[in-house]
């Protein structure tokens, strides 16, 4: 069941349209703001998964709105 009570919380950088919107680490590596979020909040996202936005927003950052999970776990709570 995806959340809707909560106010979510969104980037401030801009969008980098077409390869969508990433922060560039120290190394040089891209990461989405969202696992970048959930990384500095609760440690790294676990190999094989990806977020689950419960609150059914994908722009959103805030890391109590996101949830490790398979992505056929994503696929089909997103029907």
């Amino acid at each position: 069941m995806r959340s809707k009570s909560i106010i979510c919380a969104f980037c401030s950088r801009p969008i980098d349209l077409p390869s969508g919107f990433h922060f560039a680490l120290d190394d040089g590596s891209l990461v989405h703001p969202d696992c970048m979020a959930y990384t500095l909040e609760r440690g790294p996202v676990p190999p094989g998964s990806t977020l689950l936005h419960t609150c059914g927003e994908p722009l959103c950052v805030r890391p109590d709105h996101l949830e490790p999970v398979t992505q056929r776990e994503n696929l089909l709570r997103g029907i």
